[in-house]
C-alpha cells in the first residue's frame, strides 16, 4: 500500500486483475473514488479497492467524458505535470500557445467519443440493479437450505444413533485375538452396508446383513489363521528324529517353506481342507528326503568287518562307500544302497581275503618247518653228514637255517591256496640239500 492510505493505479490493476489503463478510465468517469495528484497520477484510497474487491468492479466505458469541454483540466493537468517534473531545470519555459493545441486536441476527441461514453454509462446503470437481484437471490437460497436443514436434523440424528448401536455391536463381535487393523477392515464393510439400510429396516434383516459384513473384514485375518494351522497340523506329522523344540532344523525350516509354497499357489479363497492337503504333500516331501539321507547315511556308518585291514585302508574303504552311496540315484531304495555299498567295498574285500590266505599259509608253512630236523636227523642216521662233528652240530644247522627255509618256501609257493603235506616237505628237503651243498 501507498502512504496515507492510497494506491497507485498500477497497485489497483494488480490486485483487480484488470489494466491500468482500465482503472485510469474508472478513475476518469467518476466510477471509482479517486483523486488526482500534483503530479497527475490518480490515487485511489484502500477502502475504495476493498469495495470493489468486495461487490465487483463495473463495467468500464471505452472513453473518458470529458465535463469540461474548455480545456481547463488539461491545461492543469500539463501545467501540473511541468510543475513536478524533477528536471525541471532542464525544461525551457511553457508556452502558452502549446498548452492551448494540446486542449483543442483533447477537446476534439472527447467530442468524437461522446456516443461511446453514453452508451457505456447506460450499460453501467443497468449493472448495479442486476447484482442487486442476484444477491437477493443468493440470500433467498441460504435460508431455504437453513430451513431445510433445520427440518432434517432430528431425522439424521436418529440414523446416526441407529448406525453408531450397529457398529459398536460389531466391533464388540471381533474376536478379542484379531490385530486392530482387521478391526478397520470390519468397520469399513460395516459402513458400507448400513449406508444401503434404513433405521426402518428389520433388526433381525439388519443383524444377518451386518453379520455378513464382519466375516468379510474378518475374511483375510481367517484366512491366514487357516493357513497357520494347517502348517502346524502338516510339519506335527513329521518323524521326531527330523524335529526339534528348540532351534529348529533344516528338515524343518524346509517342510515348513515348501508348506508355505505350496499354499500360496491355490487360489484366493480356498478352504482349509485344500491348504492342509497341499502342506502335508510338501511335508511328505521333505519327510521322504530326510528318510533317505537317513538311510544313506546309516549304511555308510556301518562297521566294517575286514580285521585284517589297517586304519588308514579301512578310511579308503568308508570314502569309497560314501561316494558309491551317494551317487546312486534319487529315491533309491534300500536293497540298491546296499547294493552300492557292496559295490565300492569289493576290492578291499578281495584284499582281506588274500591277506587271510596269506595267513593260513604262513601257519601251514610254520608248521612244517619241524620236517627240518626230522630231515637231519635222517641224513645223520645215515651218515650223510660227514661234515658235523657231533650231533649237537646238527641241531644248530638246524636253527640257523629256519628263516631261510620258510622265507624260500613261501616265495615259491607264492599265490598257491592247497599245497599238500607231502608236497610241502619235499621242498623243504629240496631247499635244505641246497643250503648244506653251498
Amino acid at each position: 500500500m501507498a502512504k496515507q492510505g492510497f494506491c497507485r493505479t498500477g497497485q489497483v490493476a494488480q490486485a483487480l486483475g484488470l489494466s491500468a489503463h482500465q482503472v485510469r478510465r474508472l478513475c476518469e468517469t467518476g466510477l471509482v473514488d479517486a483523486e488526482l495528484g500534483s503530479g497527475g497520477q490518480w490515487r485511489i484510497t484502500a477502502s475504495e479497492v476493498g469495495r470493489l474487491q468486495r461487490d465487483g468492479v463495473p463495467l468500464i466505458p471505452s472513453a473518458v467524458d470529458d465535463s469540461e469541454p474548455d480545456g481547463g483540466k488539461f491545461e492543469t493537468k500539463s501545467r501540473a505535470m511541468i510543475n513536478v517534473s524533477p528536471r525541471h531545470d532542464l525544461l525551457g519555459p511553457s508556452s502558452q500557445r502549446l498548452i492551448e493545441s494540446d486542449d483543442e486536441v483533447h477537446i476534439a476527441r472527447n467530442y468524437l467519443e461522446r456516443p461511446k461514453i453514453a452508451k457505456a454509462t447506460e450499460l453501467e446503470t443497468d449493472w448495479f440493479p442486476e447484482r442487486k437481484r442476484q444477491r437477493e437471490e443468493n440470500q433467498t437460497a441460504a435460508a431455504e437450505a437453513l430451513i431445510n436443514q433445520e427440518a432434517a436434523s432430528p431425522v439424521a440424528h436418529t440414523r446416526e444413533q441407529w448406525h453408531h448401536r450397529w457398529l459398536e455391536w460389531a466391533l464388540e463381535s471381533v474376536p478379542w485375538d484379531a490385530p486392530g487393523e482387521y478391526r478397520l477392515d470390519v468397520r469399513r464393510e460395516v459402513d458400507k452396508t448400513l449406508q444401503s439400510l434404513q433405521p426402518g429396516t428389520p433388526e433381525s434383516l439388519t443383524r444377518k446383513l451386518v453379520e455378513g459384513a464382519i466375516q468379510q473384514g474378518l475374511k483375510t485375518w481367517r484366512s491366514s489363521q487357516d493357513t497357520e494351522k494347517a502348517l502346524g497340523d502338516a510339519l506335527r506329522q513329521m518323524p521326531w528324529l527330523a524335529a526339534s523344540i528348540g532351534q529348529p532344523t533344516k528338515w524343518q525350516m524346509r517342510a515348513r517353506e515348501e508348506a508355505r509354497s505350496a499354499m500360496s499357489k491355490l487360489p484366493d479363497g480356498a478352504s482349509f481342507p485344500a491348504k492342509i492337503a497341499a502342506a502335508t504333500a510338501a511335508v511328505q516331501k521333505i519327510t521322504l528326503e530326510f528318510e533317505e539321507e537317513t538311510l544313506r547315511q546309516k549304511i555308510v556308518d556301518e562297521s566294517i568287518p575286514l580285521l585284517l585291514l589297517s586304519c588308514a585302508e579301512k578310511e579308503d574303504a568308508k570314502a569309497a562307500i560314501r561316494a558309491g552311496v551317494e551317487s546312486s540315484r534319487p529315491g533309491s531304495s534300500k536293497a540298491e544302497l546296499r547294493r552300492a555299498r557292496a559295490t565300492a567295498l569289493k576290492p578291499f574285500e578281495d584284499t582281506q581275503r588274500h591277506r587271510e590266505s596269506r595267513q593260513r599259509l604262513e601257519r601251514n608253512v610254520d608248521q612244517r618247518l619241524t620236517h627240518i630236523r626230522t630231515f637231519l636227523d635222517q641224513l645223520w642216521a645215515d651218515g650223510d653228514l660227514e661234515e658235523f662233528g657231533d650231533y649237537p652240530e646238527v641241531w644248530k644247522f638246524a636253527n640257523e637255517i629256519r628263516e631261510n627255509v620258510r622265507a624260500e618256501l613261501l616265495d615259491e609257493l607264492g599265490g598257491t591256496q592247497e599245497v599238500s603235506d607231502h608236497e610241502i616237505k619235499a621242498m623243504i628237503e629240496d631247499i635244505v640239500d641246497d643250503l648244506l651243498w653251498d
